[in-house]
């Protein structure tokens, strides 16, 4: 199995003379380990939408906890890694009121609905607006992937 590297978040702004200039460069350290051994990391969260560019390092310095859900009017970046399984299982489908648009970045994984299990590879793209829904990786490589999680305005609809 191999290990996430969790880049730099470099943050651009604009200094005291007006120029564009790094404002922030370091490691988000917000992450949440599932008892599966997937790993959900929090790159960036934007409290509200539109963006106030005189916000943007505050919602940085302010990463503190990872929330369950993105803020209200705002929007999280996750990296999810998801790393081979150690034994078959069955998955526990889950949804969430937060809306997930991501991408495969490498590796492989399979999307588990409950009318059926999708496989997605690098470069797919997918969207889950609030979907009951799981993950497996029946494959020999980690599965890591980008997502833009948004909070749904009303709570996804219940299918059981």
């Amino acid at each position: 199995m191999s290990e996430t590297r969790l880049g730099r978040i470099v943050l651009v702004g604009t200094d005291r003379r007006g120029r564009s200039a790094v404002l922030a460069d370091g490691v988000s350290g917000v992450s949440i380990t599932r008892p599966s051994g997937a790993v959900v990391h929090e790159i960036w969260r934007q409290q509200s939408l539109p963006v106030v560019a005189a916000s943007v390092a505050s919602d940085l310095e302010d990463a503190g906890e990872m929330a369950p859900l993105p803020p209200r009017e705002g929007v999280s970046v996750r990296l999810f890694t998801l790393p081979p399984e150690v034994a078959p299982s069955v998955p526990v489908l889950n949804r969430s009121a937060a809306m997930h648009v991501a991408t495969v970045v490498s590796g492989r994984a399979l999307l588990v609905l409950e009318a059926s299990e999708v496989l997605l590879e690098a470069g797919d793209s997918f969207v889950i607006p609030g979907s009951l829904h799981a993950w497996r990786n029946p494959f020999d490589e980690t599965a890591v992937m980008v997502s833009t999680v948004l909070a749904l305005s009303s709570p996804p609809a219940t299918g059981r």
